[in-house]
């Protein structure tokens, strides 16, 4: 079986050691920082509620164990909510590598994200949403939210879906330019 989580931390790791800059074509610029301690949430991992990755207290140094291979795909496929319908934690793992290029190559955003905009209410508490609408309509979303007064940005949560509900109806903006920044 293809170690689909490993690939998922090696290049979450890679997003991790340089931030992005990334300007708008409504004047805003940002900084989007990528922080390790984000891995477990974004893979969905939390989502493994009958598995005892899903419930541990030790979140912080999963990663570190997925790297080290002490964690691989196969030892989490026992869950019946790994491929458990709707944005489920295998179709998470196996498009996280895809998170650069999707705001690289997507290059489009929604802006100040509405989680009540009529069509759904949403829990996510997010200011911008990344987002590619891929092959057999499949929409990757990285929601981000400001942490501080600089304009940095980190993730909030990324899901896969396969309808729109969380762009139509959305003030959508344009990516015109990104750039790697070094993180202080």
């Amino acid at each position: 079986m293809q170690n689909t989580l490993l690939e998922a931390a090696l290049s979450f790791h890679s997003l991790c050691q340089a931030g992005l800059h990334i300007e708008f074509n409504n004047g805003e610029k940002i900084d989007l920082i990528f922080r390790k301690d984000q891995f477990y949430h974004l893979a969905g991992l939390h989502k493994l509620r009958d598995h005892w990755v899903g419930s541990t207290r030790d979140k912080a140094n999963i990663m570190k164990r997925i790297l080290r291979e002490e964690i691989k795909t196969e030892d989490l496929v026992y869950s019946r909510y790994f491929d458990d319908g709707m944005d489920n934690v295998q179709d998470r793992i196996s498009c996280m590598p895809r998170i650069a290029e999707m705001i690289v190559d997507g290059k489009m955003a929604i802006w100040n994200f509405d989680c009540n905009n009529g069509l759904f209410q949403s829990k996510i508490k997010a200011n911008i949403l990344f987002f590619e609408v891929g092959q057999y309509n499949m929409v990757l979303v990285l929601a981000c939210a400001q942490e501080d007064k600089c304009k940095r940005y980190y993730p909030e949560s990324f899901f896969v879906r396969t309808d729109r509900k969380y762009i139509d109806g959305q003030t959508k903006t344009r990516i015109i330019a990104v750039t790697k920044i070094l993180i202080s």
